[in-house]
C-alpha cells in the first residue's frame, strides 16, 4: 500500500477544550511525519506528494 500522505478528518467535538486537544494531536503528527522524512532522507519525497495532492484541490 502507497502512503498517500496526510488526511483530513472532520469530526464533531464536545467543547472548546477537546477542539484544541484534538487539533493539538493532529498538529503533532503532521510534524512526526515531517521529523521522519526529514530523519529518513525523504523530506523532498514527502513535499513532491503534498504538492501534488495540494495543486489537485480547485483554486490552487
Amino acid at each position: 500500500m502507497v502512503d498517500q500522505g496526510p488526511v483530513l478528518v472532520v469530526v464533531q467535538l464536545q467543547d472548546a477544550g477537546e477542539r484544541r486537544e484534538h487539533l493539538r494531536e493532529v498538529l503533532v503528527e503532521g510534524v512526526r511525519m515531517h521529523r521522519w522524512a526529514e530523519r529518513d532522507g525523504t523530506y523532498a519525497e514527502l513535499v513532491a506528494r503534498r504538492s501534488q495532492a495540494l495543486s489537485t484541490l480547485r483554486g490552487r
